[in-house]
């Protein structure tokens, strides 16, 4: 659902978690009709002038049953958008790549998951302004690494870069570039709320495959085990075509404040935790929102933003 904000002129959206249940079908037609609801896991039911209003537990966001009546009649002509995810269970497919990772260290052979791995596909440079959700994902100490034995350093990131753009791949998302010592990714798609529960999913599944695969597979190869941090955020980005013509460059980048805050963010973890920004906080699921807690760190200043929140998932 979205919302005019006449401050910036920009358009924010509020995420509404709602409880279905199928009340009819209609075989011939292929037709369902659906009840929806409030979850109670985000929503507190309360009165406010004598009508029904339900407060979000987790932002403090709330809407009237008048704001609900006049909303559910627009839900019948809404777009779904689908963005496929092909790890049902990170743990079952961690231990997959461990596996993996174990015979390539003993034979050089590189084996690819089960699980479909969709093509990657180049930034699209259309619409140009659009909601995007970025990770940044950094090894702990690199320079140090890369120090003391830099062709160890070099097969470790190899590994480490290669399984985690997989898992971007898993997700439907993009990597966006290496950085040398990490990569950063970005999900694009019409569903904000999609995006962003699968930004958070993919994050979490980060850490499992470092810890329970890559980390494992490394230690037994007498490599030495790496660790990360991961941050994220939502927000709008602007995709510009960068050309200089009389060199024949041209390239698609992005400019998002959103890209820059995941950054920092990502700047404020300890070892092998993943956080997120208030922004991408405010879009994802309640199963996500059970799952993180507000840290203390205050990056305000460097986003430029006030009272900046960050959360840690976990």
């Amino acid at each position: 659902m979205a919302r005019e904000d006449n401050e910036d002129k920009e358009r924010s959206f509020v995420r509404i978690d709602l409880q279905t249940r199928v009340v009819r079908m209609d075989e011939a037609t292929r037709m369902v009709w659906f009840e929806l609801r409030p979850d109670p896991r985000r929503y507190e039911e309360g009165q406010s002038g004598g009508e029904k209003v339900w407060i979000d537990k987790y932002t403090g966001d709330a809407f009237t049953e008048d704001v609900w009546r006049r909303t559910a009649p627009k839900l019948e002509e809404l777009p779904l958008s689908h963005l496929p995810r092909h790890i049902d269970d990170a743990a079952a497919y961690a231990a997959s790549r461990q596996q993996a990772l174990r015979i390539e260290m003993e034979t050089g052979q590189h084996i690819p998951p089960a699980e479909a791995l969709p093509p990657h596909a180049p930034l699209a440079a259309t619409p140009d302004t659009r909601q995007m959700t970025f990770l940044s994902v950094d090894i702990c100490g690199s320079t140090v690494m890369r120090a003391k034995d830099a062709d160890s350093f070099s097969r470790c990131f190899e590994i480490l870069f290669r399984e985690l753009a997989i898992v971007v791949a898993q997700f439907s998302g993009k990597v966006f570039k290496a950085t040398g010592d990490g990569l950063i990714d970005y999900l694009d798609a019409p569903s904000i709320n999609t995006q962003c529960d699968a930004a958070v999913d993919m994050g979490l599944t980060f850490l499992r495959v470092l810890n329970e695969a890559v980390n494992p597979a490394l230690l037994e190869a007498k490599l030495s085990s790496i660790a990360i941090r991961v941050g994220a955020e939502h927000g709008k980005a602007m995709v510009n075509v960068l050309a200089v013509p009389s060199i024949g460059y041209s390239t698609a980048d992005i400019s998002s404040d959103a890209l820059n805050r995941a950054v920092k963010v990502e700047g404020t973890c300890a070892a092998n935790t993943f956080r997120i920004g208030e922004a991408l906080y405010k879009r994802v699921h309640v199963q996500w929102l059970e799952r993180a807690h507000q840290c203390v760190d205050d990056i305000s200043a460097d986003v430029g933003l006030a009272d900046y929140k960050i959360y840690e998932v976990v």
